[in-house]
C-alpha cells in the first residue's frame, strides 16, 4: 500500500503488526483515530491481502497475514 491518504493506511499497518489481536474499537482508541477512518482503511488492508480478521466477531481481532 502507498501514496498520499496511504500513508495512514501503512501506519494503521505497522500498529497492527506491533499490536496484534485488537478489534476496531480497541485501535480507534488507542490510535485516536475516528471510527469510521479505522473501517475504512481495514478494508483496505483486507482487500490487498495484508491483513485478516481472526476470532469472533465480538472478541476477535485483527492480523498481520503471513507471507507465503
Amino acid at each position: 500500500v502507498n501514496g498520499g491518504v496511504n500513508g495512514g493506511v501503512n501506519e494503521l499497518y505497522e500498529f497492527i503488526k506491533n499490536n496484534p489481536g485488537l478489534n476496531t474499537k480497541q485501535i480507534k482508541n488507542s490510535t485516536q483515530l475516528a471510527q469510521r477512518t479505522v473501517e475504512r482503511w481495514l478494508k483496505a488492508l483486507k482487500a490487498s491481502n495484508l491483513l485478516e480478521f481472526r476470532g469472533a466477531f465480538k472478541t476477535g481481532g485483527y492480523y498481520i497475514k503471513k507471507p507465503k
